[in-house]
């Protein structure tokens, strides 16, 4: 599907992506995230983060297209700020944790070695599940 970002928010914005990109970690920061990073590679962004949870690290891993301008760069980034602060106002007002919030995005360790989240795991085949498929669920 070919993307019309000249129809979308923050089109033309003026911020500049270091400045979304730091207005991120910021708020990733107030959450006491830690390992902070952002990726790109090709056309695909990755921001990745960590969270402490009984002497465990999780780690999130969200991936995200991106186009090959700079202006449009810089919109998907603004975009990518207010898309995560409201998730994370969710998390603030209590009702998810950041957990739940970002279970899909949950790093887990294959047993090949290589990692992988939850949504690219499960992504195709939770959506195909019927109802039937649920009942060995319940308990």
């Amino acid at each position: 599907m070919e993307i019309d970002y000249r129809k979308l928010a923050y089109y033309r914005t003026k911020v500049h992506i270091f400045k979304s990109q730091n207005d991120i970690r910021t708020m990733l920061q107030k959450f006491n995230l830690q390992g902070i990073r952002f990726t790109e590679y090709q056309n695909i962004g990755v921001i990745e983060f960590i969270l402490l949870k009984n002497n465990k690290e999780l780690m999130f891993r969200f991936k995200y297209d991106l186009p090959e301008s700079e202006p449009l760069k810089k919109q998907v980034f603004r975009m990518l700020f207010h898309y995560l602060k409201n998730r994370f106002m969710a998390i603030e007002f209590g009702l998810i944790t950041i957990e739940k919030e970002f279970l899909q995005e949950l790093v887990l360790k294959l047993p090949n070695g290589l990692t992988s989240t939850i949504k690219e795991i499960m992504g195709k085949r939770a959506l195909e599940l019927q109802y039937n498929d649920l009942k060995d669920l319940e308990g």
